[in-house]
């Protein structure tokens, strides 16, 4: 079993994001004093390009992103299939780090999400009340919870769906997580999706008993009370998904464990 205490001066986090999108986090935390376990749990997939759909872009009143994957996908099959990228139309993002991808890539007017950076937050945008009749173009991995297109199309937006990217299982080596807790040196998790926490659940295999005893860092009330259905018993912290809110709340769960009680081993 996993011991949670009393934690060392530089406990160990688990940061499951996908492998190429995990160091800036891993840095930010390091920084912050704490060793860090790279599990990626997703493996992001790029898809073919749609070039019926992507003769439209120019056309749209808005195009909405669910991630910097969608982003990153969205360029790759805009420079594959030869189209020009649509840096004059309104663009809408999700978070923080997706609205800065967007910036970077030159789109000129981004909409960013409030705070939580959640898809429902996204709906609550003022501009996306205004797209009744309106065509407008959801950029996004697929799967996923359907509830952003759902809820524009109720508003009678004439949108379309384009995926430019699928989320995977990857081959993720077990044993380093697996020595980590049978030596007692993983303290705390990360998990900022629900196919996050099913895929650490199959990647870990016996481990996952072991894993559900520590606390857990995730993004959204959703994924925490997925949590508890699944049998998380510690402390589970909500932030929002951007790497400096999921910094601040591992911090606070340190700073919060030590002043309760719990002397750092030397």
């Amino acid at each position: 079993m996993p011991t949670t205490s009393p934690i060392p001066e530089q406990p160990r986090v688990l940061v499951t994001r996908p492998a190429h999108q995990a160091e800036p986090l891993c840095r930010a935390l390091e920084a912050a004093g704490f060793a860090v376990l790279r599990f990626p749990v997703i493996a992001i997939v790029p898809l073919a390009p749609d070039r019926e759909r992507l003769q439209h872009l120019g056309q749209q009143r808005l195009l909405l992103f669910t991630s910097v994957n969608a982003v990153d996908g969205f360029l790759r099959l805009v420079r594959k299939s030869g189209v020009a990228a649509p840096f004059g139309v309104d663009v809408a993002a999700i978070g923080g780090r997706t609205a800065e991808a967007l910036h970077e890539a030159g789109f000129r007017r981004v909409l960013t999400a409030p705070l939580p950076y959640t898809s429902e937050a996204l709906l609550t945008l003022p501009q996306l009340r205004d797209l009744r009749d309106e065509p407008a173009m959801l950029v996004t991995g697929e799967g996923g919870r359907g509830l952003i297109a759902a809820a524009l199309r109720e508003r009678g937006v004439r949108l379309s769906v384009l995926p430019v990217y699928r989320r995977a299982l990857p081959d993720t080596d077990p044993a380093p997580l697996q020595r980590a807790l049978q030596r007692g040196d993983l303290h705390l998790l990360t998990i900022t999706s629900g196919e996050a926490m099913d895929n650490l659940r199959h990647l870990s295999g016996p481990a996952w008993s072991d894993l559900r005893s520590l606390p857990l860092v995730t993004v959204s009330k959703r994924l925490g009370e997925k949590a508890r259905a699944d049998g998380f018993t510690a402390e589970i912290r909500i932030t929002s998904a951007s790497d400096a809110a999921l910094v601040r709340s591992v911090v606070g769960w340190r700073q919060q464990t030590t002043t309760n009680g719990h002397a750092h081993e030397r």
